[in-house]
């Protein structure tokens, strides 16, 4: 893959000289670029890790001219190098002459006027009083004299992992302490796990005004009453406007397989810190059930190939007729999918949503890839400037948020009406264009193809293709303003269109809904209604969609009765990881089957009831369908419970989605 720098820098060493222990002193230029990101990369230090270059930034009244904002520096371990990034998000300038912004102190000499230490700290608890950090050092206590140089470090182990700070690092001898202390220039207070690089100068008839200490105050803090609200985000159905390209002999399925899923992580205002665990839901495959994970309900039915079984094509819709409204409860692992759903504290806290489309391409690596998709995104953080503009994160790499009215216009989306949207001009959307190797999925171009599952929307980048997420930041005034906005599709539906590159071909509409209950309520159809027996002991009603009728048991066994006072069932968890369950009635039978063994492929066995059944035969799986419906499979023949239509009988048969394999379960 190409790696595309976008600030490309050419620096001159001023090789072998020392200037008066100021360090081997770096000049900066700083190419032009089309995109205004907030880093430029260091190339004179490429050959240097983490913790061999020992450097400083001097913000000199130069450079501060040419770029009035505090600097950091990160290595990046995927480039080799060190980055030169503005800690507040601004955009580094381009085309511009940076003087003497870098020392490089490794190897100086020591002596009166010259180097005399250099410290890598890593502020703890221990360290922070108030809003400064006490530095307790041997080569800097009970010297007063030193003058120190400090440079904030985005990390100090190369990973994306770290922490800002937003402000200008300085630091001044306490004389009652008789030690040195780090402060920011703005009385940003210091956190617990900030690295700092210090480079003592040792000078001669040169001491520092003397200091009697810093005053602290603490400031009254207001308990105002905190605005809460609930809410949550669905993908509720998708558009193909153009499949993906597919293997010439559709060993996957015909058409397209799809399936859909997101990442969320909640973060706190103050800090950008990360608020509990990323939740991470995903969907089974969309398409053509023709296969043996279709028989066993993990493909659902969609789109219109030839022969009745599904695969998605141009013009196919899911669920088919206005696939933008929910019609059925929302699940943790079908359409209508939740991706998350919470609460948000004005002020407080956010949440980024990532949604995003897959294609299968019947690989073995769906989860791992998954995984390693989840586990990038969730390295993202969300964060507000001082000037109050919002930023998305990953290391020093900071990218803007686009309002909703510029990212409807980059997807071309169907247009809305000309009325304005209460959430047309909040920045909402961002594009997860970190431009970092190991944070992106990757497709190779090659004379057979880069068979493997991958997110739909790749571009194009020149040796292969690339993806770029999509994220949503969401807070408590735009979750409520986006819950009220109509975009052409009804209240809180907003159409996210994900298009490839030309020579990929997949073109998709997928609809989300935001919405929003008052903080003591709860969201109607939601997936509580999954029957889980240990959490939700009470019986459930099983109808079947093709005849109407209800599940009864009998002394002969299971039989199919029209009477609206049906027999209860209760679901009892057997794997809490596949949705698996025996399936009891209240007079305490449960259902199985008796197949001879070796006969599992034979359709049409008849449902028993009884005790409790050892093995699969007695195990169910319970999938759900995204009209509201569920299919239940047996775990010993991989086949559907049906009320057969012709024999009027309770059955098995092989999974075809088609009404008589469908149960509502209501109580």
């Amino acid at each position: 893959m190409k790696k595309i720098c976008l600030f490309q820098v050419a620096l001159f060493l001023i090789a072998g000289q020392y200037i008066s222990a100021q360090g081997t002193i770096v000049d900066l230029y700083s190419f032009p670029d089309k995109t205004a990101y907030n880093y430029t990369q260091v190339l004179v230090f490429a050959n240097e890790g983490p913790a061999s270059a020992k450097m400083i930034i001097d913000h000199t009244a130069q450079v501060q001219a040419a770029n009035p904002h505090p600097m950091g520096l990160w290595y990046d371990n995927a480039r080799k190098s060190w980055l030169l990034y503005n800690e507040d998000m601004a955009p580094f300038p381009k085309d511009i002459h940076l003087q003497g912004v870098l020392r490089n102190y490794t190897g100086h000499r020591t002596g009166v006027d010259h180097f005399a230490a250099f410290l890598q700290v890593k502020l703890t608890a221990a360290h922070i009083q108030d809003y400064y950090a006490v530095i307790d050092d041997p080569a800097l206590n009970d010297n007063p004299d030193l003058r120190i140089q400090v440079t904030h470090l985005y990390n100090n182990d190369g990973t994306t992992t770290g922490m800002y700070n937003a402000d200008y690092p300085m630091a001044s001898y306490d004389r009652e302490r008789r030690k040195w202390i780090l402060y920011n220039k703005k009385k940003t207070p210091m956190k617990a796990g900030l690295v700092f690089n210090l480079a003592a100068i040792a000078t001669e008839n040169k001491a520092l005004p003397k200091q009697q200490g810093l005053a602290v105050k603490k400031n009254a803090v207001a308990l105002l009453k905190q605005e809460k609200i609930k809410f949550r985000v669905t993908i509720n159905g998708f558009t193909c406007h153009t499949p993906t390209v597919d293997h010439m002999l559709e060993v996957d399925g015909k058409g397209d397989e799809v399936y859909f899923g997101g990442i969320t992580q909640y973060y706190k205002l103050a800090d950008s810190s990360k608020q509990g665990p990323p939740q991470r839901n995903w969907t089974v495959r969309y398409g053509d059930i023709n296969s043996e994970e279709g028989r066993m309900g993990l493909r659902i039915k969609a789109g219109s190939k030839p022969g009745n079984l599904g695969g998605i094509q141009t013009g196919d819709q899911f669920p088919a007729l206005e696939p933008w409204k929910r019609k059925a409860p929302v699940y943790a692992n079908a359409l209508p999918l939740l991706l998350t759903e919470g609460e948000l504290v004005k002020g407080v806290n956010s949440a980024l949503v990532v949604p995003a489309l897959w294609e299968f391409d019947g690989t073995t690596e769906e989860e791992q890839a998954l995984n390693r998709f989840a586990d990038h995104i969730t390295k993202a953080a969300v964060y507000l400037t001082a000037g109050g503009v919002l930023m998305v994160t990953v290391g020093p790499v900071a990218l803007p948020f686009l309002t909703v009215t510029a990212m409807m216009m980059q997807m071309n989306g169907r247009g809305k009406t000309d009325v304005i949207q209460p959430a047309d001009n909040l920045p909402v959307f961002a594009y997860l264009d970190f431009k970092i190797p190991e944070f992106n999925v990757y497709v190779a171009k090659n004379l057979y193809g880069d068979a493997k599952d991958r997110p739909v929307g790749m571009h194009d980048a020149g040796e292969g293709f690339e993806y770029r997420p999509v994220g949503m930041m969401l807070n408590y005034d735009n979750v409520i303003a986006l819950a009220q906005s109509d975009f052409g599709f009804g209240k809180g539906i907003i159409p996210l269109r994900y298009k490839d590159a030309p020579s990929m071909a997949g073109d998709y509409t997928v609809y989300l809904q935001v919405e929003t209950t008052e903080e003591k309520k709860e969201f109607d159809n939601s997936n509580k209604v999954a029957p889980v027996s240990k959490a939700n002991p009470k019986p459930y009603r099983l109808q079947n969609v093709y005849s109407g009728m209800n599940l009864m048991n009998n002394a002969t066994g299971p039989v199919a009765n029209q009477a609206q006072v049906a027999n209860k069932w209760q679901f009892e968890l057997a794997d809490r990881f596949n949705d698996v369950y025996y399936i009891k009635n209240l007079d305490g039978r449960y259902l199985y089957i008796t197949p001879p063994t070796g006969e599992q492929e034979t359709n049409g066995f008849s449902v028993k009831s009884g005790p409790k059944p050892t093995g699969n035969a007695g195990k169910w799986k319970v999938v759900s369908n995204s009209d509201g419906t569920y299919t239940i499979i047996n775990m010993y023949t991989r086949k559907a419970l049906i009320h057969d239509g012709p024999s009027g009988r309770i059955l098995i048969w092989e999974n075809r989605a088609n009404p008589e394999q469908r149960w509502m379960i209501g109580r």
